[in-house]
């Protein structure tokens, strides 16, 4: 089977979609190759957030096809993410040495156009559409990387997609599409797996974790990113969970605060600018906390509070923490 190199540039949510398509290609038979060298695939994983970014990019996939059409000229070569997504076609006409082009809802389609144009079967493969259900299929890890028997310990999961912002200066909205949010059982889901596979540390992505759930259809619960954590919380996996995000503002650090005073294993992560802040909330902010959500919040820690007493004469660890608290809180602000 061939091997595949991917270099990737930009934020933290390109490296964790490169991962991903690394992780679906190896499952497919692939294997990683240590540098661009030897590659039988090479893909570049581009950002579009500066003018430098894409330059990069481009240089570089300029000359890696000069070098491997005329020494390996059935090297397979492929842009993927922001800038593939914002230019399209364009990167073809500008070089067309090269063979793939996908966007950003498309990273799942890697594997597929892959062994498409390796068998000759397509040319060349441009997929930049719109592709509804797509932010869920950022789901496979590699956690092995390019050292078998050396597993992470420490994971990132994509619990959302895309952005509403359209900040002046910002072109993610257009090369990630809308907010799109992956549902609570599927997040919980992966972080249960990943735990399974032995990572102790979870951090959960999104182009803005704190507007989590906030775009859902009419008529599926309007859901907070609190709830989501609460969940992930209460499923009792036994790593300690992140949140990363460049905008967490007040309200958020008290209501990912209220989960840090419920579960001591859950901290709440800032990154404005590479610098790492805990939050933390007082009881006496709980009750501005709560104002607008305590019924969804309620119904969760209830229906939680009432799995974990079943029986409570066997509680054990955190629940026999957290249990007291909840009833505290459900008494004094529920």
């Amino acid at each position: 089977m061939p091997s595949v190199y991917i270099k990737t540039y930009g934020c933290q949510m390109n490296e964790r979609d490169s991962e991903a398509v690394a992780a679906q290609l190896v499952a497919k038979g692939y294997s990683l190759a240590p540098s661009e060298l030897t590659a039988d695939v090479i893909l570049l994983n581009t950002c579009s957030v500066r003018d430098m970014a894409e330059r990069k990019a481009v240089g570089k996939m300029a000359n890696l096809a000069a070098d491997v059409r005329k020494h390996r000229p059935e090297v397979v070569l492929g842009f993927m993410g922001c800038m593939a997504q914002s230019r399209g076609q364009a990167l073809i006409d500008k070089l067309p040495d090269v063979d793939l082009v996908l966007g950003t809802q498309k990273f799942h389609r890697a594997a597929e156009y892959l062994d498409e144009i390796l068998a000759g079967t397509r040319a060349k493969i441009v997929d930049v559409a719109e592709e509804k259900g797509s932010e869920a299929e950022i789901r496979q890890h590699l956690l092995e990387g390019n050292n078998p028997g050396k597993k992470s310990v420490t994971a990132f999961v994509s619990i959302m997609q895309g952005c509403n912002q359209y900040c002046t200066f910002c072109i993610v909205p257009y090369t990630r599409g809308e907010e799109r949010s992956r549902t609570i059982p599927d997040i919980v889901a992966e972080c249960r797996e990943l735990v399974g596979r032995g990572v102790r540390e979870i951090t959960l992505l999104g182009q803005i974790v704190t507007s989590y759930g906030k775009r859902q259809p009419p008529g599926s619960g309007r859901l907070h990113v609190a709830h989501l954590g609460i969940e992930i919380a209460f499923a009792d996996l036994g790593a300690e969970l992140h949140f990363l995000d460049r905008d967490l503002n007040g309200l958020l650090a008290r209501f990912l605060g209220l989960l840090a005073f419920l579960v001591p294993k859950l901290s709440v992560v800032h990154d404005p600018a590479h610098r790492w802040v805990r939050h933390r909330c007082h009881l006496d902010e709980i009750e501005v906390l709560l104002a607008g959500e305590s019924e969804r919040i309620w119904q969760i820690l209830d229906s939680k509070l009432a799995a974990v007493c079943a029986d409570e004469t066997n509680l054990t660890g955190a629940d026999a923490v957290v249990v007291p608290v909840l009833r505290l809180l459900r008494r004094c602000y529920g």
